[in-house]
């Protein structure tokens, strides 16, 4: 049975592989310079690949993994805005406080 990958990949990934333990074994210091850019190029995909995937990507969101700060403690800007539209729009008042918010450029 054929595999699904391009034509040659595999024989291409051999030579990548051959080619990375000849480094390490002829200049470590090479190599080890070049593994941060070596690592990153193996763990993104499954890293992808596994994020990628809903209920495992949101698990990891709730323990805080890859998040940064402006997801966990969004700014008052944010925060402000994020009232008035959860709020609603009922009348003219509203309409006004909105244009307020939207205006201001330091809300509390």
């Amino acid at each position: 049975m054929k595999s699904a990958s391009l034509p040659g990949t595999s024989e291409r990934l051999l030579r990548f592989k051959a080619l990375h333990f000849w480094l390490a074994i002829l200049t470590p210091g090479y190599f080890l310079w070049l593994l941060p850019i070596v690592l990153g190029w193996v763990v993104a995909i499954p890293l992808t690949a596994l994020l990628g995937d809903l209920p495992l990507g949101e698990r990891a969101r709730r323990a805080g993994v890859f998040t940064v700060p402006a997801e966990v403690q969004p700014a008052g800007e944010i925060r402000a805005l994020a009232r008035v539209v959860r709020s609603g729009l009922t009348n003219r008042a509203d309409l006004t406080r909105r244009r307020e918010i939207w205006t201001t450029p330091a809300l509390v």
